[in-house]
């Protein structure tokens, strides 16, 4: 693996002077990190401490939960306005459930998503954790080049993905009852749909890549060093954040493990923001037409036969992205320089008084004659 290697900070810095003559002294060095993969991004900031990640967590949690409740009093308001029942679940969700047919829910939902990005920002600036790109690649930026390689790959991955499943649907029974569209569906409420969802569904799925692939991985790995935690961690945290059954949440948790492993090897989320963002626009483009019955997010899944060709899809998107990355000679660590405090040593023994240095003879000083002061004959 490669890495980036950053400039040299500024020089060292002198040792700190202690309130108390007895304290102990420090000065602080510059020192260069081990190169460090993406999930153990977090030990390169310069002050890295072990809380700071789990205060940044928390920290985004509480502000993100204020402004979902914040929301929430935005569509009670707005629902007593109209004469509803603020307490009725069912008016509740129609806002914020995604439907295609109501496009409101679509762009309070993504919308809601979508803020997670300032979240993440606010919380690694509050904290020192920065900066902001740390949470995208090793390279501390979205890498656009790799964004357009492995979208390629995904949106040839997801055809595939499809086009076996109704192989194997037709296969078992005949009919494709997946592709039947529902009936009654409104044009206009669908072109507004389409259009939320071409402009809203890469952010939305960019904000998730971002705290689960970005900011939860790299809070796990900067305490466990082996990249297993993180990807399995963030994929149980990824999937649990998901309404399905359980056939809808393994089909997410593949997902989720792809990404993370993808992340981990690319040294960036752009491989998985990528792969989710060709998925889940296929999945509204279904929802579009009401093909299976519905326009909205359904709890169901697909059941555990559309998870045999999800399976090999992601394998082989997997080999393809990391292969694409490798060849396209892209960096997958990175070397930081961190502030290192070490103890300065106490003095021993008597003070040694210092020798004043000769002074150099200035240009114009007259030469000496060598036999002034000599005796006379």
């Amino acid at each position: 693996m490669s890495a980036t290697d950053p400039a040299l900070p500024q020089q060292d810095r002198a040792p700190q002077q202690p309130a108390w003559a007895w304290a102990q002294q420090y000065e602080e060095h510059w020192v260069p990190t081990e190169p460090l993969p993406f999930h153990r991004l977090l030990r390169g900031t310069p002050r890295f401490s072990w809380w700071k990640p789990l205060v940044a967590l928390l920290l985004g949690g509480a502000i993100y939960f204020s402004l979902q409740i914040l929301i929430g009093l935005g569509l009670g308001i707005a629902l007593a306005a109209q004469g509803g029942d603020v307490l009725d679940q069912r008016a509740m969700e129609r806002f914020l459930i995604p439907d295609t047919q109501n496009p409101l829910s679509l762009l309070i939902s993504l919308t809601a998503i979508i803020l997670m990005i300032p979240v993440v920002w606010v919380s690694m600036k509050s904290l020192g954790l920065g900066p902001f790109g740390r949470a995208w690649s090793v390279e501390l930026r979205i890498r656009w080049g790799l964004i357009g390689r492995t979208l390629l790959l995904a949106l040839a991955v997801v055809a595939a993905q499809n086009l076996l499943g109704f192989a194997l649907e037709f296969a078992g029974t005949g009919e494709l009852a997946s592709m039947t569209p529902a009936k009654g569906i409104d044009p206009t409420a669908l072109l507004w749909s389409a259009l939320l969802i071409v402009v809203l569904v890469p952010l939305q799925c960019a904000a998730e890549e971002l705290v689960f692939r970005g900011v939860l991985m790299q809070v796990i790995g900067s305490w466990l060093r082996h990249p297993a935690f993180a990807i399995v961690g963030s994929t149980l945290a990824f999937a649990s954040m998901h309404i399905y059954d359980i056939w809808g949440l393994l089909a997410v948790g593949m997902i989720g493990l792809t990404a993370g492993w993808l992340t981990w090897r690319t040294g960036g989320l752009e491989a998985g923001i990528s792969l989710h963002v060709v998925n889940n626009i296929a999945a509204f483009g279904f929802m579009l037409g009401g093909f299976g019955g519905s326009t909205g997010q359904e709890v169901s899944g697909a059941g555990p036969i559309a998870l045999i060709p999800q399976a090999i899809v992601l394998a082989v998107y997997a080999w393809l992205a990391d292969r694409s990355c490798r060849r396209a000679g892209r960096p997958r660590t990175r070397i930081d320089y961190v502030i290192e405090r070490r103890p300065v040593a106490p003095p021993t023994g008597p003070a040694v008084p210092a020798v004043p240095a000769v002074p150099a003879e200035a240009p114009d000083a007259p030469v000496p004659n060598p036999d002034e002061g000599a005796p006379r004959a």
